[in-house]
């Protein structure tokens, strides 16, 4: 509809919220995602207490990003999660945990086109 996270555009197309998210029970694609997220979280926690200041590390925005794209990555790892887990129909409705994912992505990309 009319709404920021409505499926169909004001051109009539309809976004498939299924491939778009994944929401398919498919354990090799989680396997991928918790891969990614403990790498990616390994590296920010890594980076952070390894800094020489620690209390200064999020003083620069390139690490805003990092932090950023953790947040995208865990609520796409807890969306994949949560469809591998639950037997759940088809969603005509892009529930909470989506929309946060979607906007979870625009920001860390946007933030990440800017700053790096």
């Amino acid at each position: 509809g009319d709404s920021l996270f409505g499926r169909t555009d004001p051109n009539g197309n309809t976004i498939d919220l299924e491939a778009s998210f994944c929401l398919s029970r498919c354990w090799s694609i989680l396997l991928v995602k918790l891969t990614i997220w403990c790498l990616t979280v390994a590296s920010f926690i890594y980076g952070w207490s390894s800094s020489a200041y620690p209390h200064w590390f999020m003083a620069n925005l390139s690490y805003w990003t990092f932090l950023y794209a953790c947040v995208y990555l865990t609520l796409s790892l807890i969306t994949s999660a949560l469809a591998v887990l639950k037997d759940r129909p088809q969603q005509n409705e892009a529930t909470f945990l989506i929309k946060a994912t979607w906007v979870m992505y625009l920001v860390a990309v946007v933030h990440g086109i800017i700053v790096v």
